[in-house]
């Protein structure tokens, strides 16, 4: 595990720092891609990923190269009809790549529906609830649209408050947090003990419009995120960056974990 150590960090307080591996989408689709995109990766220092949007390839073949290069499988997006229809399966294909935590990347809420919050909670209820039988556990990942609000508070914090801490946890997307309108500090303690993974994209202004930038490289206050994701006992620290890429997917990897890593070595 790379250890970004502080100065005043209690021992042990560290962030596995990751790679969502949607940045390289493109480059996962065959095992022998697969297979040279995480050598790319561990090459760059990183030492877990996020499997999302990867080509059909086994489990056990993405174990076999994970292990190969050093890379623990942290997380997972999974489709969302497999979670709830297909759950048991999943379950034994995340014990088979060594993981516990599987995630939905992406699911639409009709807001004109004053209930959609509940019936989104209800549909995934009974999956919930079998992961945690087996001793795995719900992610759900955000991006702008859940901070619509539904009355005095976010279609986001509705789904906080009426979810279950045990069944439900939540991977928080910094960049998208912004774009909704919310602090991501703030957005990171308020989920204290609800976030396993959290996604590391900076945002930046170009031309007047928003967009995806490299770590570092926009205009989010890294610093207290890192406080606050130490703080609040993130595990896994997962860089992602969908579009926007200063060069290349790649290159903005490299270039977010150097700035990340330079970071740490002057924060004290």
């Amino acid at each position: 595990m790379l250890k970004f150590k502080r100065n005043y960090m209690k021992e042990g307080v560290f962030m596995n720092i990751g790679a969502q591996l949607y940045t390289v989408r493109d480059f996962t689709k065959t095992e022998a891609d697969f297979e040279s995109t995480l050598k790319k990766i561990s090459d760059m220092g990183y030492k877990s990923i996020q499997i999302s949007a990867v080509g059909p390839i086994e489990p056990k073949i993405m174990r076999e190269i994970a292990d190969k290069n050093q890379l623990e499988i942290a997380i997972t997006h999974s489709n969302p009809d497999r979670i709830k229809n297909d759950t048991l399966a999943l379950i034994e294909e995340h014990k088979i790549m060594g993981c516990k935590d599987i995630g939905l990347g992406w699911y639409k809420f009709d807001f004109n529906n004053p209930n959609a919050i509940e019936e989104f909670i209800s549909e995934f209820d009974e999956a919930t609830k079998i992961m945690n039988k087996h001793g795995m556990k719900f992610h759900y990942h955000n991006h702008a649209f859940e901070f619509q609000k539904i009355g005095n508070e976010t279609g986001y914090e509705k789904l906080v408050r009426l979810t279950d801490p045990d069944l439900w946890g939540f991977i928080l997307d910094t960049y998208w947090v912004q774009v909704g309108g919310k602090n991501p500090v703030d957005t990171i303690y308020s989920l204290k003990g609800r976030i396993e993974s959290i996604h590391l994209k900076d945002f930046a202004i170009i031309d007047d419009k928003q967009h995806m930038a490299e770590i570092l490289e926009g205009n989010l206050d890294w610093n207290k995120i890192l406080t606050a994701c130490e703080s609040t006992g993130i595990k896994y620290g997962l860089v992602e960056q969908d579009t926007d890429w200063a060069v290349g997917p790649f290159e903005s990897l490299k270039t977010s974990f150097d700035n990340l890593k330079n970071l740490y070595s002057t924060r004290g």
